[in-house]
């Protein structure tokens, strides 16, 4: 017996098939009717939809065999994904790599395999989808074109299945994030491109004693009154000054609450875009209760109990806060 040789692209393979999510998973019906169409298409006993993972064949869908899953060592599968077509084994007991495989030697007496190789989400190949017989037989094109159709409809299914995982994923984060805006004890405030409010957390509606309710559709002007003409705008406006997305900008200013008293405040705006148009984030930090010399700090960045940091395109860290450095236990330099 020949054990199947370990492809080149290996590690990306078993992270393309572990991303899909559908090891060791429930059924799924509409597999279920493509691996039955198959077996009964060709006329075997078995047909199979197998995922072949690091050191097993695991079958998400079964026709005609009992067993979910072998060792990767015994698999015709392992074979099948080390080419792009489809691996077609007239007679196994011929062929000097499976005459003595334990499958060919004992259940299910294989003689027949074809295999047709599947691509996950990134074209990686995962598994196959398999016809299996206990005699041997001949396998014509128009079958193998079949075959590959049969194939092709197990990848928009699983296509699929990834495309409405990878949006739960999305919409958990989004959630999360949301949920970490909205509880930080900065005043976290998204305006648009003309300065009017478009978001606001709580943590802003202690700061400046709106509800969001309220602040929604305000101008920014509102809140930091500035008393240089135009200066807001160059707040929340300062298109000439981000030279990239997601660059920073830190001011300290004057607030001003609903019940008109008048505030210090450290402001660190950023601009990203969205629909086709730039948006600003401050965020908002009262300086009223920290001295003097904090003040002279840099920052409510630095001033701040929860963790930030400031990356650029690529994941690279441009500046963290020293809470983050306190929980992670890297200096600055390291970072």
């Amino acid at each position: 017996m020949t054990t199947a040789p370990i492809p080149a692209n290996e590690k990306a393979r078993l992270a393309a098939l572990r991303e899909l999510g559908l090891l060791d998973t429930e059924p799924d019906p509409s597999l279920d009717r493509i691996t039955e169409t198959a077996a009964r298409c060709f006329g075997t006993p078995i047909a199979l939809l197998c995922f072949v993972d690091e050191d097993r064949q695991w079958f998400k869908s079964r026709f005609g065999w009992g067993i979910q899953e072998t060792s990767r060592d015994v698999a015709f599968c392992a074979h099948a994904i080390g080419s792009e077509q489809a691996l077609v084994i007239k007679d196994a007991t011929l062929d000097p790599r499976f005459a003595d495989n334990p499958m060919v030697l004992g259940e299910p007496h294989v003689r027949f395999y074809a295999g047709q190789p599947l691509k996950g989400p990134d074209a990686q190949l995962i598994g196959t989808l398999c016809v299996i017989d206990s005699k041997p037989r001949e396998f014509n094109d128009d079958e193998r074109l079949i075959l590959a159709v049969l194939g092709e409809a197990v990848e928009r299914v699983l296509l699929v299945a990834w495309e409405r995982e990878q949006q739960m994923v999305a919409n958990r984060s989004a959630e999360a994030l949301a949920e970490l805006v909205d509880t930080t004890s900065f005043g976290v405030i998204t305006t648009n491109d003309a300065g009017v409010i478009q978001e606001f957390n709580r943590g802003a509606e202690k700061i400046f004693g709106y509800t969001h309710a309220e602040a929604i559709g305000m101008q920014s002007v509102d809140l930091i009154p500035d008393a240089t003409p135009g200066a807001v705008d160059a707040y929340f406006k300062p298109s000439r000054e981000f030279e990239q997305e997601g660059d920073a900008k830190d001011r300290l200013l004057d607030g001003k609450r609903k019940n008109g008293e008048r505030f210090p405040l450290a402001l660190s705006i950023s601009r990203f875009h969205q629909g086709g148009r730039y948006r600003y984030t401050g965020l908002v930090f009262d300086r009223s209760e920290i001295t003097e010399a904090e003040a002279d700090r840099s920052a409510f960045f630095g001033l701040s109990v929860d963790l930030f940091s400031i990356i650029d395109h690529d994941g690279r860290i441009l500046r963290v806060n020293p809470a983050f450095l306190n929980v992670l236990g890297y200096s600055e330099e390291e970072l």
